[in-house]
């Protein structure tokens, strides 16, 4: 019995030494064992929600400090975390800030002492244990599997087609500082606009010499394979009313920049690239062979070898070109977007601008600009070489020769609202996978949209280091579908004026939103915020009409906006169903209703395998749309025209 009551009162004095160990606060020690400076702080943490009870402390590389560990919070954890960028810890964390940085359980029965290290480019947390016992154990083994893993990359890497061929291979790239356009986007404007001028000269019957040679901006929104298919649609009757040669810019968002992509790369010509869409939106994504799936494995090697970062943005760009740019075979994880540069600057096509937004966490959702000659943001006032885009950079300059982002992965990245829903297509794509090292990625990339419900793209910064840049601290940019952006879907920004010398004087605006008209608010908001322009809208009208013109006849300086929105087509057809000249639309357009399709049927957003009839079909209804307001675009032009100062 004696020995019983001794053995209770040691537990009661155990538990008592545990209770108060966890209740008060104590001190704990931080290493850094980065080459770099750190900011730490501690979180109460619960559910993946984190709330910061520390002020952020900077730690030395190779140095340490001491830290106050908070009182034990009832059902909460305490953690320390850690990031080389400061911003990142801020006062309340969600759960996708909270999993984007490094941490580690820093409660009483883990010690007092902690360390933080790069781990495969990441920042991680250590316990004394793990770091003085497991991490040894586990690097001896890596190490060796890392010296093999290596003997891969140099073996076998270099003689990557993507790499032994690379153009640039050799050649050191600088990020270009101010946010004037560059020269190759001014030398496309004097080749394009004398094919402009006698475009709308052909178009409206009227001789422009001596007046002013309105600059048209065509802006196409999002919406997945609709929009894709809708922009050609509404630019195959843009072409057949003599408007297409006379437009100068071309922005994309999301779906609409896949048609962009492809029109550029059939070299200009709308109908192959039409075909090439349909033929390839007729495939299952997850529908590839052993040869094509190596092809992938190959494109993530590549990035493995340059320790670029790898998300399922990366996958799902792979799966989107090789379904839509099955026409170039194995070749077709080997397109890039400056290979369109020799199209553009000829001025046989408009200026391809494509968007994606800033995704950092916490940050506002800036505006991403690529082009075949260099992509950047007007926020950012910097630009680099878009063969450069993805290099390691240090202080305006590249670090390494890697190859140029595959022009699947930067679709991947346009449209990467898609990516989140690729669980179970990667989960098919994997059986295909012979590679073990992207097996594992790839592997370890699904297991992660499991958990979380958005993706973004990462990608070395290449402004780091750059006094100009505010994210010069940032190792990563995170870049999302611009479609992302708090009630956007129309990529405006880009040709607002906000940026000097891309002003529009016409703007078209193709839209395939669900539902259509509130975006078209966004454009009225953002233009009022950065002080630009614009025509009285009437929204009863733009929402009822098939093709609607605003034009402000008291201010020359607003521009001109043709809005084609994807609407109903049977009551206009039956309007024009005599009229011999349609009589090829009957087919497709009796009984359509976009709105419709897009709530119960293939024109869903998130539809990504479309039949040819069904492709036909969104065609012919923006075709048909822009067919039949010809006499009022035409007029519309005509009276800018006479309207708008001499040249």
């Amino acid at each position: 019995m004696q020995r019983i009551v001794m053995e209770r009162y040691v537990c009661a004095l155990w538990a008592l030494f545990l209770s108060v160990s966890t209740v008060f606060a104590d001190t704990i020690t931080v290493y850094n064992e980065s080459s770099d400076l750190l900011s730490v702080a501690i979180y109460y943490e619960r559910g993946n929600n984190a709330e910061r009870v520390s002020s952020v402390q900077k730690v030395n590389p190779s140095a340490s400090i001491q830290i106050e560990r908070p009182s034990y919070r009832l059902t909460y954890e305490r953690l320390l975390i850690a990031s080389y960028d400061e911003s990142m810890l801020k006062d309340k964390l969600d759960k996708y800030e909270f999993a984007a940085l490094a941490s580690v359980d820093v409660g009483v029965t883990q010690g007092t002492v902690f360390y933080v290290a790069p781990d495969r480019g990441k920042l991680k947390g250590y316990n004394y244990a793990k770091w003085k016992v497991y991490r040894p154990i586990k690097e001896s083994v890596v190490s060796t599997v890392a010296d093999l893993t290596q003997q891969l990359k140099d073996l076998t890497i270099p003689d990557f087609p993507a790499v032994k061929d690379n153009p640039y291979k050799n050649q050191v790239a600088k990020v270009r500082v101010g946010n004037e356009l560059s020269q190759a986007e001014q030398s496309h404007e004097k080749a394009r606009m004398p094919r402009v001028q006698t475009a709308l000269e052909k178009m409206i019957g009227t001789s422009l010499a001596g007046k002013r040679v309105p600059k048209i901006a065509v802006v196409m929104s999002g919406g997945g394979y609709r929009a894709m298919f809708s922009a050609a649609g509404a630019m195959r009757g843009l072409k057949k009313i003599g408007l297409l040669d006379a437009i100068l810019k071309a922005v994309g968002l999301s779906g609409s920049t896949w048609f962009m992509a492809m029109w550029m790369h059939a070299g200009g010509n709308l109908d192959r690239a039409i075909e090439y869409l349909v033929k390839g939106a007729q495939r299952d994504l997850s529908d590839i062979s052993y040869n094509e799936a190596d092809n992938i494995s190959e494109a993530f090697l590549i990035k493995w070898r340059y320790g670029q970062p790898i998300t399922l943005v990366d996958l799902w760009g792979a799966l989107l070109s090789n379904a839509l740019f099955e026409h170039w075979q194995d070749a077709r994880q080997r397109a890039y977007l400056s290979a369109q540069r020799q199209l553009v600057f000829s001025g046989i096509v408009p200026y391809p601008i494509y968007t994606a937004v800033r995704a950092d966490a916490g940050a506002k959702a800036e505006w991403i600009e690529f082009t075949p000659e260099e992509i950047g943001g007007n926020w950012l006032k910097c630009y680099v070489p878009t063969w450069a885009f993805g290099r390691s950079f240090k202080n305006g300059t590249s670090q390494d020769f890697a190859p140029e982002q595959s022009l699947g992965y930067l679709m991947g990245i346009w449209g990467s609202a898609f990516a989140a829903n690729m669980g179970t297509i990667a989960e098919e794509v994997l059986k295909k996978i012979r590679n073990p090292v992207v097996y594992k990625m790839i592997k370890d990339l699904v297991s992660q949209v499991k958990e979380f419900r958005f993706t973004t793209a990462q990608i070395n910064n290449f402004t780091l280091g750059m006094n100009a840049s505010p994210i010069a601290n940032q190792r990563i940019l995170n870049m999302a579908d611009a479609g992302a952006a708090p009630g956007f879907n129309l990529p405006y920004p880009p040709v607002s004026g906000d940026r000097i010398g891309r002003e529009a004087d016409i703007l078209i605006f193709i839209d395939a939103s669900d539902p259509h008209v509130k975006y078209l608010r966004s454009v009225e908001d953002y233009a009022r915020d950065v002080k630009k322009p614009l025509p009285p809208i009437d929204y009863t009208r733009a929402r009822d009409g098939q093709v609607t013109i605003f034009k402000d006849e008291k201010n020359p300086l607003a521009p001109l906006i043709i809005y084609v929105p994807a609407l109903a087509n049977s009551v206009i057809w039956n309007r024009y169903k005599d009229d011999k000249q349609y009589a090829s639309y009957g087919k497709y357009l009796g009984n359509f209703d976009f709105e419709q399709c897009r709530k119960t049927s293939y024109c869903s957003t998130f539809n990504l395998k479309y039949t040819r009839e069904q492709s036909e079909t969104v065609m012919a209804a923006m075709e048909f749309n822009v067919l039949t307001h010809k006499n009022e675009i035409i007029e519309a032009i005509k009276w800018y025209v006479d309207n708008h100062a001499s040249a």
